[in-house]
């Protein structure tokens, strides 16, 4: 019987690129309605990014099929430093950091080549000037190699770590967690939604980037629940952009699954504020799914910015809607 490693071998190169670099040019529709690439955006840059820089080291699409083997996200940490805009060149750069039995720790930086031509990224905004090879974004995935059939882990091939070397490095910062609420009483908000045939990838699951979207759309439900709409929070001279997710992936979700999320504020700083939010499957093939079952966790945290890009307080009133002060 042959070992793994040893098909591993067989035809590939000795080594593997340490650092893996490919570039991208925005795409108008790739930008939301701040004139910004959607944050979701991002993590679909890194997943390809990822899965050329398996293919450049002889391990392709093909090569896992045989093997019947995948790698699957459990944890993506990934924080928004600058925004780009459509027509905005990008080089994404990944490399592993560190490589375990069955999971490896994937590294990104995300930098400007080249500034778009646009004047400006949406009506009535001003681009700003930016240098090239400024820093936009960096992220660290958590990646598990499993079996495609039974989801289960799988040993990664001895050959593996040699091949890949793994240097060590983090792209991710330190991180400074906003403070908890400490005299405030954090509401729950409660959205839900049925998975889409759209929102499905080879997988035939819902792809990780698509719960950076429903994370989002849920923030800004609950706003608009305790009266904060986005027209609202424009008017009041304020808008509110990504700055950090760091989100677990616990099990998938499938096509038609109904989909709960429950939010509430967990940290708040003068600038900034972080959400838990949890989501959950509650209906599955038609049937309720008692309990839920727990699908992904993520502390999202954002920035608060005025309209010329300026970081700025969030209206106390809006604070005090989310989480009053003292027992609810």
């Amino acid at each position: 019987m042959i070992k793994a490693e040893q098909r591993i071998d067989r035809g590939l190169p000795g080594r593997a690129p340490a650092v893996f670099s490919r570039r991208f040019r925005v795409r108008h529709y790739e930008c939301d309605d701040q004139g910004h690439v959607n944050n979701a955006v991002y993590l679909q840059y890194m997943q390809q990014t990822a899965v050329e820089a398996s293919a450049a080291a002889g391990f392709g699409l093909a090569w896992y099929e045989a093997q019947g083997t995948v790698w699957v996200i459990r944890k993506m940490t990934i924080e928004y430093l600058r925004p780009a805009f459509a027509d905005d060149e990008l080089e994404v750069t990944t490399w592993l950091s560190s490589l375990h039995r069955v999971r490896a720790y994937r590294e990104y930086a995300v930098r400007l080549v080249r500034r778009g031509e646009a004047t400006s990224p949406r009506p009535g905004a001003d681009r700003p000037s930016r240098p090239n090879d400024e820093l936009l974004a960096c992220a660290q995935a958590d990646w598990v190699y499993v079996n495609r059939q039974t989801g289960l882990p799988a040993r990664i091939p001895a050959a593996v770590p040699t091949l890949f070397a793994p240097n060590g490095q983090s792209a991710l910062p330190p991180h400074r967690p906003d403070p908890p609420l400490a005299d405030r009483a954090a509401r729950e908000f409660h959205s839900q939604r049925r998975v889409q045939c759209y929102e499905l990838d080879p997988m035939v699951h819902v792809n990780n980037a698509v719960y950076l979207n429903w994370l989002q759309q849920a923030v800004f439900e609950a706003c608009a629940a305790v009266g904060w709409t986005w027209p609202r929070l424009l008017a009041s001279g304020v808008v509110i952009v990504q700055r950090r997710h760091e989100i677990e992936y616990f099990r998938p979700a499938r096509r038609d699954d109904e989909i709960a999320i429950v939010s509430r504020v967990v940290g708040w700083r003068r600038v900034t504020g972080t959400w838990q939010q949890d989501v959950y499957c509650v209906r599955r093939d038609g049937q309720p799914v008692e309990p839920p079952l727990h699908l992904a966790r993520d502390y999202n945290q954002g920035a608060f910015l005025t309209l010329d890009g300026r970081p700025t307080r969030l209206p106390p009133e809006m604070l005090d809607a989310l989480a009053p002060v003292g027992d609810m």
